[in-house]
């Protein structure tokens, strides 16, 4: 798992993806869609939640980029595969929930 993320920090595709993650990304802009829609539901305010603390990861690991640290903290790498299993969880309920 850890070579992966080395290389996933060395990607300056990544890194000019995680430079927009809190600006006008499709998913963001879907997030906010469904949160103007759907605001009162729980697992939309989780996605959102969530969804933020995406951003403030990316944020790290750019940080990180940018004081050239090619490594990533195990504790940061947890976090980021664990918030990317809730989200994609989030979405399989909210599909069916929404639709």
């Amino acid at each position: 798992m850890r070579k992966s993320f080395d290389v996933f920090l060395k990607n300056e595709t990544v890194v000019n993806s995680l430079e927009k993650v809190g600006s006008e990304t499709e998913f963001g802009k879907e997030v906010a869609r469904i949160m103007n829609e759907y605001g009162d539901n729980q697992n939309v305010k989780n996605l959102d939640f969530q969804y933020k603390k995406i951003i403030l990861i990316a944020n790290d690991i750019r940080y990180l980029k940018l004081i050239h640290d090619e490594t990533l903290p195990d504790w940061l790498e947890d976090e980021l595969e664990t918030v990317f299993h809730k989200i994609k969880k989030i979405l399989l309920v909210l599909e069916i929930e929404l639709n």
